[in-house]
């Protein structure tokens, strides 16, 4: 359920926004007014996403994202950006020559890799 869906408001929406469209919303499917099986249920909804909305400490980004619908902003990667990217994760999975200079490519992607698995394990 997404509350700014429910209430039928803009993401940017203030609180007094929010509460006029909940009002106007309330007036239209509140079980006194309508004899619909289903108004309990509406009104239920409509209670549980001007909650939300109004208290800051429950809402959450996730009800911020783009609709599904729209693309995204990144970029997807092509099938060779992903192959080069999987030569260079064999690469630096190999242990390093003592002999051999290692490409600078390879020694960034390593430190990458590093980093995340620090990152994932809470180092930093």
């Amino acid at each position: 359920m997404n509350p700014y869906r429910v209430l039928g408001v803009d993401i940017e929406a203030n609180k007094a926004e929010i509460l006029k469209a909940f009002r106007k919303k309330a007036r239209e499917v509140h079980p006194d007014r309508n004899k619909s099986p289903e108004a309990a249920k509406e009104f239920q909804k409509l209670l549980k996403a001007r909650d939300i909305l109004l208290e800051g400490s429950k809402k959450s980004k996730s009800y911020k994202t783009t609709p599904k619908t729209q693309k995204s902003s990144k970029p997807q990667k092509t099938p060779e950006e992903i192959k080069r990217e999987q030569e260079l994760d064999k690469k630096a999975s190999k242990k390093k020559s003592f002999f051999k200079k290692e490409p600078e490519i390879v020694k960034r992607h390593r430190q990458k890799l590093k980093t995340a698995k620090q990152r994932l394990s809470g180092k930093y």
